[in-house]
Formats: structure tokens, sequence, C-alpha cells
């Protein structure tokens, strides 16, 4: 697919699609995504802290994290833990974030700038990973005008994620995100930007040379057009239902426009 630059005055909403909710390891997704064979398994109920500017490669182990039991449910209220919390410059590499037995939602959750590398979820659940700002620069901000901070940056590279029925990715925190050599199967939206949060800040999207496959996806959810420039390169969608590629919101107004090229890639 060629470079599409979206413009920031098209408006789209759609049903969203609830996908399949199952707390066994979805072998045809994981076939789609070529998730590796874990070098070991690791089951805590402990969080794994990643200081800034720390790097930790997890060398191909599989996580289990075993918390809060039955958090993995879409009929429940939002819960969810984290099994990995990465400050402001903290990066991880090669891991396997395993289905927990116990039916545990957790996240990776970034609080600054991160490096996601290679990171693979079994079950992403309510997210797979939250990107957000450190409390005391979101404290430092609170009074002063939207859209004027400078931004954190948020990588994924490679990797993949199944079964998430609420979203993969939220982004939160100002600045961007890059999510690059990355794919998904059979979960509901793969980036949130936040569109709808009391406090807003400049956030920029950036997804190429990734692959998605339905039946139910949107790539990018929620957009406040006054604070986002967002793209997609070269990306592979394969037997969704969806027709529409990301969802934006103007306030009280909506308009709605079909993208067809969305279903002949």
């Amino acid at each position: 697919m060629n470079f599409i630059q979206y413009s920031p005055f098209i408006f789209i909403i759609i049903l969203i699609y609830i996908p399949p909710f199952s707390l066994s390891l979805n072998q045809q997704g994981a076939k789609f995504c070529n998730f590796p064979k874990p070098t070991g398994t690791i089951v805590t109920s402990k969080t794994f802290f990643i200081n800034g500017n720390d790097h930790k490669d997890f060398g191909g182990q599989r996580i289990i994290y075993n918390g809060q039991k039955g958090t993995c449910n879409p009929n429940i209220p939002k819960n969810w833990e984290s099994v990995i919390i990465i400050q402001d410059g903290g990066s991880v590499s090669n891991v396997i974030l395993g289905a927990s037995p116990d039916g545990t939602s957790a996240d990776i959750c970034c609080l600054g700038s991160c490096n996601l590398t290679n990171v693979y979820w079994e079950n992403a659940c309510w997210r797979a990973a939250s990107f957000r700002a450190p409390d005391d620069f979101n404290r430092a901000q609170k009074n002063k005008a939207d859209g004027t901070t400078t931004g954190f940056t948020y990588i994924v590279d490679g990797g993949g994620a199944l079964d998430g029925f609420q979203k993969i990715f939220d982004q939160n925190g100002p600045g961007r995100t890059i999510i690059k050599n990355f794919c998904t199967a059979n979960s509901s939206i793969v980036l949130r930007t936040c569109g709808d949060c009391g406090l807003q800040y400049t956030r920029h999207v950036n997804v190429r040379n990734s692959k998605f496959m339905g039946p139910g996806l949107t790539i990018i959810g929620k957009i406040n057009f006054c604070y986002r420039k967002f793209c997609l390169k070269q990306e592979r969608i394969l037997n969704t239902m969806t027709k529409y590629p990301f969802i934006m919101f103007l306030s009280t107004v909506i308009m709605t426009k079909k993208l067809e090229w969305l279903m002949h890639v």
C-alpha cells in the first residue's frame, strides 16, 4: 500500500466490533504474527520495574503474570495491572507475555519515552501497553495551555499481540507513538490516542510496515483532530469486517466517510 497521509478534516465513526473472547492461545493469530518459541518460562505475581535509560533484554523468555483473577474479561468494568513498568527513557526487548491461567489482565506501562522491541502478547485483554507521562510531568503541566508541551516518544518495533478486546496501545502522554514491523490478530482497536481525555496534549502517530488481521479492527481510535497528526504506511490488512481504519472526534460534530481502500488491500 502506498503512503497515506490523512487529513485532519475527515471524521469517521463506526460501531466497534468486539472480537471473540478466550483465555486459550489463539493458534491462528500466533502463526499469522510469527510468535517465537520461548526460551523459558517465568511465573510471577510481581511487577518488573525498569529504571529510566535502563534496558532489559529478557532473552526470549515467556512471562506469566498472575495477579487479580478474572480481570481479562470484557464483561466487567475495566481493570488491569502492569507486568512491566518502564520509567522515562527505559526499554525492554525479546519477551513474550503469556496468557495467565487465572485470567489476569496486565499491560506494560511506560511512564515517559520507551522502546518495546520484539515484545509479544499472547492475550492483550484490556490493553497490551499504556503510553503515559510521568506523574510529576502531568502535575507541572496541569495549569498550562493545552498543546504546548514537549512530548515523549513511544516506540514499538517488532512483536505482536493477540485478542485485545478493547485496545492494544493507549497513548495518554504528549508526543508521538511509532509502531513499526508489528502484527496483531483478533483485536478491536490497535491504538487509541485519548481523544476525550480531560488534559489534552499534542500527540502524533506513525504506523508503518505492520500487518493486522480481523475480523474486527480499527487501527487508530478516538482521535481529537485539534492535537493530532497521524499516518499509515505500507500496511497489510486481512479478513476484517471493519470498513474504517480510524475514528475522529470534533466536539459534538461527527461526519462519516467510507474508505474503500481498506477492503481491497
